[in-house]
């Protein structure tokens, strides 16, 4: 994801945005943001994985964990657009900004998941991704997210 994000981020940077990676600890993720010397905040500095609690308990309360997080950094930040693969399309909606949702999957792989796309302003998948009744808010681009490149 960084490297499909990083060329947008860089964009945005170039108009004048102030821009961060807001990021969880995830292989080597945080390795990757902090030698391209770009800004960024790490909400998870542990990682989001557990394996004492049942899964879906777990994932539901890590997810309002996030969306806590989420919320103070907006508060604090005050993030114009959000640009996600998570919760940060329900912080984008709860303030009233646009989101960009990034997807790969097609919607009926998505399970509980799936109504994170009630909330995106746009999803940005690749051409071939359902994305069932949310046709209307999807931008898509050729190829898949770990090769893509957007046509301009």
């Amino acid at each position: 994801k960084f490297h499909f994000l990083k060329p947008s981020y860089d964009e945005l940077v170039s108009l004048g945005h102030e821009v961060d990676w807001v990021i969880i600890t995830k292989d080597i993720l945080e390795e990757l943001v902090a030698s391209s010397g770009d800004n960024y905040v790490n909400i998870y500095k542990s990682g989001r994985k557990s394996s004492i609690f049942p899964k879906k308990a777990f994932a539901a309360f890590t997810f309002l964990i996030t969306l806590l997080k989420l919320i103070s950094l907006q508060i604090i930040k005050r993030y114009d657009v959000i640009v996600t693969d998570d919760a940060g399309v329900v912080q984008s909606w709860l303030f009233t900004k646009p989101s960009v949702f990034i997807l790969d999957n097609d919607i009926s792989t998505l399970s509980y998941a799936s109504f994170l796309l009630d909330y995106a302003t746009v999803i940005f998948s690749p051409e071939s991704t359902e994305v069932g009744k949310h046709a209307d808010k999807k931008v898509g681009f050729g190829g898949v997210k770990a090769t893509s490149s957007v046509r301009r």
